[in-house]
């Protein structure tokens, strides 16, 4: 991997001439880099065409400041800016820019959109824009999103007799709504909400808010960021096999002993058996973290997909961010948040015609339901066996990642889901799997451990029993 100071040496000194040789080997330099940060932009817009090459690869760049920011626009690269808005570390825009956007290009959409890009929002005292403004956004739209922020900053920044004429809610459906969001987890927009509720003068109870405030800062987005552990490598079949083996497993060996991978399993086995043992009780924590990373990969690949020019407000927030970076720098909470947006995203107006749909709504829906918090072992199980059985428009879910997810049988995958509905035992599951895969293939050989293991326990069960 090179990141831009490995290269910002070599630049430097192709710099000191101004040849056309040194400018394309200069571009050759950036498109070799994973990611473009601050200094290497602001030497990227030092050279001919540097603008345009800069806008371009807006989606490669990490903590751009201000002073780009208003490169950028003044040469008319405005939507390119707000898009990829979370790529500034801090984005600051003129009243003057809403009302130039306004009313000289017609970008009233774009700015509507993106209130919290500027520095004050005086122009929604005008009553031509903001009525523009008003007309672009609409409740039901923010309501279907929970885009709560959003209409805070709109609610504080117009008259309030035009706020509560906007926001019109019946108090009854209003705090429904509320105990929604926060059954919902989506805290930060639950607290957003009570606010927007002040703004036109409904109360929520004083429990209700401790309850929203404390779950807010119990949020830890470091220790979140932390816990969220990268795959590097999944072979799908063994990771079916070994989930569906560990499950069967533990029904079996409780007709055994009566008591699911118990403490007296700990007592009854020899030590390789019980490692085993202990690996299956780790089994599903394991698969379901890696699970959640891989549907946070899928669901953001499918969303670059969606149409992305003139309905960009559509799209789940924060825009612009590779799969990587939702990884690294989003917390549980924005996560939910992102893959709730994301349900609306593919069925909402204008959908692309080849991809999302409800399939792709589905497969969001369930990624939402991944990134909750205090999922219960057994909840967790239900969730992966549901996950693992989706399919989108063009196959199985788990072809967004080739590199890393590999699978023997392909586009015949699920054949592997098909020997877990058939088989009636454990072992019925081995013989299957090994008529499918090969006695050979990892799952398989997974799976005859199992089955040993199985034996020793019912071996030691039936002498426990004097049989």
């Amino acid at each position: 991997m090179r990141n831009s100071f490995d290269a910002i040496s070599e630049v430097d000194i192709l710099n000191n001439t101004s040849t056309l040789e040194s400018e394309e080997r200069s571009y050759e330099l950036y498109d070799s880099l994973d990611y473009i940060d601050n200094n290497a932009a602001l030497n990227i817009l030092a050279l001919k065409d540097g603008v345009q090459y800069l806008s371009y690869n807006l989606e490669r760049c990490v903590g751009l400041n201000q002073e780009i920011a208003d490169t950028l626009i003044n040469e008319g690269f405005v939507s390119e800016v707000f898009y990829y808005k979370h790529k500034f570390d801090e984005l600051i825009c003129s009243s003057e820019l809403a009302k130039e956007l306004i009313e000289k290009k017609g970008k009233i959409t774009l700015v509507a959109w993106n209130l919290d890009c500027f520095e004050d929002l005086n122009f929604l005292q005008d009553e031509t824009l903001r009525r523009g403004i008003l007309k672009r956004t609409g409740v039901n739209f923010i309501h279907r999103r929970k885009r709560y922020e959003y209409l805070q900053i709109l609610l504080e920044h117009i008259p309030e007799d035009v706020a509560k004429e906007f926001f019109n809610v019946n108090e009854e459906k209003a705090l429904y709504e509320l105990d929604h969001l926060i059954y919902l987890q989506l805290y930060n927009q639950a607290y957003a909400y009570m606010n927007c509720l002040n703004i036109v003068d409904i109360h929520v109870s004083d429990d209700i808010k401790k309850q929203c405030i404390k779950k807010m800062e119990e949020e830890d987005k470091t220790k979140d960021i932390k816990n969220r552990k990268d795959y590097k490598h999944v072979d799908l079949e063994r990771e079916i096999l070994s989930f569906y083996g560990a499950e069967l497993l533990e029904v079996e060996i409780n007709e055994v002993l009566g008591d699911t991978l118990s403490t007296r399993v700990n007592r009854e086995v020899s030590f390789r058996d019980n490692v085993l043992v202990e690996d299956i009780k780790d089994q599903i924590p394991k698969m379901f973290s890696w699970l959640r990373t891989y549907f946070i990969r899928a669901v953001s690949s499918e969303i670059e997909h969606q149409d992305s020019d003139y309905m960009m407000h559509r799209l789940p927030e924060p825009r612009g961010l590779s799969a990587d970076e939702l990884i690294r720098h989003l917390s549980d909470q924005e996560l939910r948040e992102y893959f709730y947006e994301s349900k609306d995203a593919f069925t909402g107006f204008y959908p692309s015609k080849e991809h999302g749909g409800d399939a792709w709504k589905h497969i969001a829906d369930l990624s939402f339901q991944m990134m909750k918090d205090g999922l219960s072992k057994i909840e967790q199980k239900i969730l992966i066996d549901r996950v693992i059985q989706l399919e989108h428009n063009k196959g199985m879910v788990f072809d967004k990642d080739p590199d890393r997810l590999t699978s023997v049988l392909g586009e015949e995958f699920f054949k592997a889901l098909d020997t877990k509905r058939d088989a009636i035992s454990l072992e019925d599951l081995y013989e299957r799997s090994k008529e499918l895969l090969g006695e050979e293939h990892q799952g398989v050989l997974d799976l005859k451990r199992m089955l040993s293991t199985l034996a020793n326990i019912k071996k030691k069960g039936a002498r426990g029993r004097g049989d």
